[in-house]
C-alpha cells in the first residue's frame, strides 16, 4: 500500500496534478475567462427642491441644458435653468421661457394678476403669452445702465411682447397707449405686477425707447452662477 502511495506522488508531480513544475498554481481556462461582475449601478439623484416645488405648482417644463459662460462674461449663467412652456394656471408661453427655476417659482403670482388684470378691462381670459426674450449672455441694453450684465444673463427676466385671448391681442408696440380695452389691460397690467410685489422690476414703453415694445419683468435679485 505504501508503494501504491509514493507511485501515485511520483505520478502527481510528472503531470503536474494542479500544479506546475517550477511550483505554480495552474489556472484553468474556464476560470481566466469568468466575466467580472457588473458594477454598482449609481444611484439616482434626487430632484432639487426647487424643481421639486415647481413641478408642484403645475407648471410644464423640463431642464434646461447647461452652456459655459463665454470668458468675457464671466458671471453669465443659470442654476437649475428650465425652459417653462405652460404657467401653473395653463398660460401658454410662446416661445417657450428659458429662466432659473428660482424666477420661475413667481410664475404663479404672476399668472395671478395676469388673470385679475384681464377680469376687470377684457371680455375673455388671457390664454397665450407671446414672449420676445428670457435667458440670454449679454449686457443691458437700456441707455440708462449701458454696459452692466442684464439680469436675462442670469435667467432672471422675461420679456413679453404680446398677450392673447380668444379674440384679444393687446400688443405692447400697438396698443400700449391706446384708449381701448386692451391699453387700458396693458397699463393696468404693469402697475398691477409693480404692486404686486412679485417682481423687482417692470419696465414698459413709458421707461425708455428701448422697452417701447415689449414689457421686461425681472424677478428679485440672484447671485450670479460664477
Amino acid at each position: 500500500m505504501r508503494g501504491s502511495q509514493v507511485l501515485v506522488t511520483a505520478g502527481c508531480l510528472l503531470v503536474h496534478c494542479g500544479g506546475s513544475m517550477d511550483g505554480r498554481v495552474a489556472v484553468s481556462s474556464a476560470e481566466a475567462q469568468e466575466p467580472a461582475l457588473p458594477p454598482t449601478p449609481t444611484p439616482p439623484r434626487a430632484p432639487e427642491p426647487c424643481l421639486v416645488a415647481l413641478a408642484a405648482t403645475g407648471a410644464q417644463f423640463e431642464p434646461a441644458r447647461l452652456t459655459a459662460a463665454p470668458a468675457a462674461m464671466p458671471g453669465c449663467g443659470m442654476r437649475e435653468g428650465v425652459i417653462v412652456s405652460r404657467g401653473p394656471t395653463g398660460l401658454e408661453y410662446r416661445p417657450p421661457i428659458e429662466i432659473s427655476c428660482v424666477f420661475a417659482l413667481t410664475l404663479p403670482a404672476i399668472e395671478e394678476t395676469v388673470r385679475q388684470v384681464a377680469a376687470t378691462n377684457l371680455a375673455e381670459p388671457i390664454r397665450l403669452v407671446r414672449t420676445m426674450g428670457s435667458y440670454g449672455c449679454r449686457t443691458i441694453r437700456s441707455t440708462r445702465s449701458p454696459g452692466r450684465l442684464s439680469q436675462h444673463a442670469l435667467g432672471n427676466a422675461i420679456d413679453v411682447g404680446i398677450l392673447e385671448g380668444a379674440s384679444v391681442h393687446a400688443s405692447v408696440v400697438r396698443d400700449f397707449r391706446a384708449d381701448t380695452s386692451e391699453g387700458r389691460f396693458l397699463r393696468d397690467l404693469a402697475a398691477a405686477l409693480r404692486q404686486a410685489g412679485s417682481l423687482e422690476r417692470v419696465l414698459d414703453p413709458e421707461y425708455d425707447a428701448a422697452h417701447r415694445n415689449h414689457f421686461h419683468l425681472e424677478g428679485h435679485p440672484l447671485a450670479e452662477a460664477n
